[in-house]
């Protein structure tokens, strides 16, 4: 059988350092079918386009320019694909040599899957050294319908090497059948671009509202060198970083959580959740609370919510996530 077209996809910024090191892992790959390569510049003067230019004038890929959010980027490098499936990666990664193939044999494997992601650990960026630390193995899910990277912090010590149904994939590490971005598409949008922040947790959802399933593989690696993690403090997060953040959740509860036929107990976790973060943020970060009062949620807000179609048993099935990652 002839391997499947693969289209990659990358929106990069203003730090160029990591394009040389990111890209030669990604045009060395062992995968033996076609693959586009498919870049967004984001950086204010083109720097990022003109370094790819500079490292790797022989190589063949599509470049665009974008001045919008990492969700606009994105969606503009999706229109454009060709291939059966897109390779939603970030600029700030190392991947094995074996990262396409990997994926690639986890569909075949599971062909009841259509979303996938792989294991991330920590980029030393600055030693250039790989370690053994997890930055990212899928989004979990929590009471309260709080979303974190999966193993994020922790030691890689074998505990996360089983094949596993997850609740969904981090933004900087996503892999989706062409025909599952069709079928969630709202006004030319797959990523929502009224969100930075959380825009993977949003399209989590909005795929299991769909049916789809998130699949998870530990054999394919990379390495991640985060500009940012929940596990480095709020203390290192800035003002702005804190408010988009902030925005980000309370955006995707309003489209995807309430109104939702969410069971009575869910909802008061979710409650109480909420106080805890009301309160927090009114005695200590007070400039985010205009936030909950905001009724704002972009100008297409409501055709979006009206536009995912949500049954008893998807929203029953995201519950279940509360209790982790799913045997296959």
């Amino acid at each position: 059988m002839k391997p499947p077209f693969l289209s990659v996809g990358i929106v990069f910024y203003q730090n160029i350092s990591y394009i040389q090191p990111c890209l030669t892992s990604l045009f060395s790959q062992d995968y033996l079918g076609k693959v586009e390569f498919l870049f967004c510049d984001h950086s204010p003067d083109q720097s990022a386009g003109k370094e790819i230019k500079k490292c790797f004038p022989d190589m063949g890929y599509d470049l665009c320019f974008a001045s919008g959010n990492h969700s606009e980027g994105h969606n503009r490098l999706i229109q454009k694909m060709k291939g059966e499936y897109y390779f939603c990666l970030s600029n700030d990664m190392l991947y094995d040599s074996s990262f396409l193939t990997n994926i690639l044999q986890g569909f075949e494997k599971y062909p009841t899957f259509r979303v996938a992601t792989g294991k991330s650990l920590v980029w030393n960026f600055s030693e250039q050294k790989k370690t053994k630390n997890i930055d990212s193995c899928g989004l979990s899910l929590f009471r309260g319908f709080r979303c974190t990277d999966r193993g994020q912090g922790e030691l890689d010590a074998g505990q996360y090497e089983k094949e596993e149904e997850i609740f969904g994939a981090s933004g900087a590490f996503a892999i989706f059948h062409k025909k599952v971005l069709d079928k969630i598409c709202v006004q030319n949008e797959f990523f929502d671009e009224n969100l930075h922040y959380k825009n993977d947790v949003d399209l989590a959802f909005r795929l299991q509202f769909a049916g789809e399933r998130c699949l998870f593989l530990p054999k394919a690696l990379a390495w991640h060198d985060r500009q940012w993690s929940a596990k480095s403090g709020r203390k290192n997060q800035s003002r702005k970083q804190r408010i988009s953040s902030l925005r980000g959740y309370l955006f995707l509860l309003k489209k995807n959580i309430w109104g939702r036929g969410f069971s009575l107990k869910a909802q008061s976790f979710l409650f109480f959740h909420l106080l805890g973060i009301f309160f927090y943020t009114l005695f200590r970060e007070p400039f985010l609370l205009p936030l909950f009062f905001s009724r704002k949620g972009g100008g297409n807000f409501l055709q979006k919510k009206r536009a995912i179609v949500v049954s008893s048993a998807s929203s029953q099935k995201i519950e279940s996530f509360f209790s982790g990652a799913k045997k296959i």
